[in-house]
């Protein structure tokens, strides 16, 4: 079982969907802000449900000052003064990403890849992803409280974008919520990363990023089976009959992938690929993975973890803060 950040993420999960009447108020709400420093304000309702922020460490974060004359240089190279704020920003970023605001994901990705080669123009950036997390300051990780626990599901949304990096590379990103067939869907894991390797094809891009999410989820699973059942792998021999009691499934944008991963004689001629498209297969007939299905690419709530459009952020952003499945539930509670 993996640390870190995932252990963190799913002991958040568990103690929202388990309600808990004795445990109210904001974390840390007596130390000073300089105090509380990047760390999460949580926050109990009436119903139980679970509001967790950082708006407070938005207020301490200010842009890389520049010049009127030093902004019409966009080309020109940072000082190093200028990379030295630039790191310590992106690192803020970095850091509200991976905590709170998945939004902010894929920017800050990008942006810490450029330190190396640092232009104006990319400072100019840094700060205008700055102000737009300013704009959604009011984003929140909001987890429902639900008693139905034997309902929950493990479910993983992946998406790439095809060579939209410096040297033709690829961005992935990858969503792990736990969702209920009360329309609720908590989110767990989120990654956006650069893809590990240069891919020639959007189908590879996509069986690429879907074995990762793939990855994440059974990660998260077995977090789950061990906080709801308090079983842990090491010291129980039914660990590996009785884990797949929680279900664990992915969603796809790509029907190709579907396709390729259901046949057993049509397969793509790359030979990197051919493995890949096997791992997902044999996942598929071992029971470690429930299902493979296909959703449309706006219920994708993982391409705001690709793309740098204002309008994927938007729908990210407003996912996190309601929780509510972005497939419709009559759509896959019944297969």
């Amino acid at each position: 079982m993996q640390g870190g950040k995932e252990s963190t993420a799913c002991s958040r999960a568990g103690r929202a969907l388990v309600p808990a009447p004795e445990w109210r108020g904001d974390r840390d709400s007596r130390l000073p802000r300089a105090e509380r420093g990047g760390r999460e304000k949580y926050k109990q309702k009436e119903n139980y449900s679970v509001e967790v922020d950082q708006a407070h460490y938005l207020d301490i974060m200010e842009e890389i000052p520049l010049t009127k004359e030093r902004r019409k240089d966009e080309d020109a190279d940072a000082t190093p003064e200028e990379v030295h704020e630039y790191r310590s920003l992106v690192g803020c970023l970095r850091w509200l990403a991976d905590g709170t605001r998945p939004d902010l994901s894929v920017q800050s990705s990008m942006l810490a890849s450029l330190i190396t080669i640092l232009k104006v123009k990319d400072i100019i950036w840094c700060n205008k992803v700055l102000r737009e997390a300013n704009k959604r300051k009011d984003t929140k990780l909001v987890f429902k409280g639900t008693k139905k626990l034997d309902s929950v599901e493990v479910q993983g949304f992946g998406d790439a974008a095809f060579q939209n990096l410096p040297n033709g590379r690829t961005q992935g990103g990858t969503m792990v919520v736990l969702a209920t067939y009360e329309n609720q869907c908590v989110p767990i894991l989120w990654k956006s990363r650069k893809v590990v390797r240069v891919v020639k094809s959007t189908l590879a891009r996509e069986v690429i990023t879907a074995g990762k999410t793939m990855d994440f989820a059974m990660s998260i699973r077995d977090m789950w089976y061990e906080l709801r059942w308090n079983i842990r792998p090491l010291r129980s021999g039914t660990w590996d009959d009785r884990i797949q009691e929680v279900p664990l499934g992915i969603w796809c944008d790509a029907n190709s992938v579907i396709t390729y991963v259901n046949s057993l004689t049509r397969l793509p001629e790359e030979r990197r690929l051919v493995a890949d498209f096997l791992v997902l297969t044999e996942a598929l007939e071992t029971g470690d993975l429930a299902w493979l299905r296909h959703c449309k690419d706006p219920e994708n709530i993982a391409d705001g973890l690709t793309k740098v459009k204002l309008e994927s952020q938007r729908k990210l952003a407003k996912f996190m803060s309601e929780s509510e499945h972005p497939v419709p539930t009559e759509s896959w509670q019944d297969w």
